[in-house]
Parts: structure tokens; C-alpha cells; sequence
């Protein structure tokens, strides 16, 4: 499994790739709405990282962790709450 740090390149990676921009410009601590990242978007985030990770998680996380870091963490404990 991926560490945190990991998640977040690869989410900023994935959220660029939807947004047609670079990796680089993307804000880890941004949420996903200001990012522009709209629900089409947000589920085919979601099924890249449920499948490159091999990981589950809930169809609505990426709604309850607004931002990259957040989801990160979410997604590196195994989909399992954060808190």
C-alpha cells in the first residue's frame, strides 16, 4: 500500500489529468470543487485510485474529504475513517 504522500501525488496526478493541467499546479489542502473537480470527474478519481490501488473505498468519500490531503489519508488507512 502507498503511504500518504504517495496518494497525494498520485491523486494531484489524476485530478490534473481531469482538469487538463499539470500536477504541479494542483493545491493538496484545496478542495476538490474550488480545484473545479465536478462529480463526473470526482468518480473517475475515485475508480482510478480503487483500482490502482486495490483499495475500497466509499462512493461518497471524495465528497466527505473535500480536499487531496484529506482523501490521502483517508485512502492510506485502508478506506477506513480517518479520525
Amino acid at each position: 500500500m502507498m503511504n500518504k504522500e504517495e496518494i497525494v501525488e498520485l491523486l494531484k496526478k489524476e485530478v490534473a489529468d481531469v482538469l487538463d493541467t499539470t500536477p504541479d499546479t494542483i493545491d493538496e489542502d484545496e478542495s476538490f470543487m474550488r480545484l473545479g473537480v465536478d462529480s463526473v470527474d470526482a468518480i473517475k478519481i475515485m475508480n482510478t485510485i480503487k483500482s490502482t490501488l486495490d483499495v475500497e473505498v466509499s462512493p461518497v468519500a471524495i465528497f466527505e474529504y473535500k480536499t487531496i490531503s484529506d482523501f490521502a489519508e483517508y485512502v492510506a488507512n485502508g478506506g477506513e475513517d480517518a479520525e
